[in-house]
Parts: C-alpha cells; structure tokens; sequence
C-alpha cells in the first residue's frame, strides 16, 4: 500500500489569500472610529447614517437572493 496517493492530505490543501478589503462584507469590515475623529460632529453622523443605511441594503440583498433560491 506504500503507493496509495491520498488526494485529501492536509499537506496538499493550498493556503487560501485574504480577501481584498473591498471584497469584505461589511460585517466583518472593522470601523475604526478615530478615522471619523478628524470629522465634524455633523460630518460623523452623516458618515454613520449612510453606513447603517449601506448594511441595511446589503442585508436585504442578501435575504432577497436567498428568497430566490
């Protein structure tokens, strides 16, 4: 049995790369608020909302194509 090949050994499993930042949900996405410190207070909440806003439509997008599956 000196000649059996196992296709599955974990040595031969390939690492995977991480994912580009762009292609990162947005839940895993880390917000990191000291970038919002050099805002505004209005700027902040402007910047906040549309991100709420962002997470609410990709959650939706996802659960409609869920639906469709």
């Amino acid at each position: 049995m000196s000649d059996f090949f196992d296709e599955f050994s974990e040595e031969l499993i390939p690492i995977k790369p991480d994912t580009p930042p762009q292609y990162i949900k947005l839940e895993d996405a880390n917000l990191v608020k000291r970038d919002l410190d050099t805002f505004s207070n209005f700027l902040k909440d402007k910047a906040f909302d549309k991100y709420k806003l962002i997470t609410i439509i990709d959650k939706q997008k996802l659960a409609d194509g869920l639906k469709k599956i």
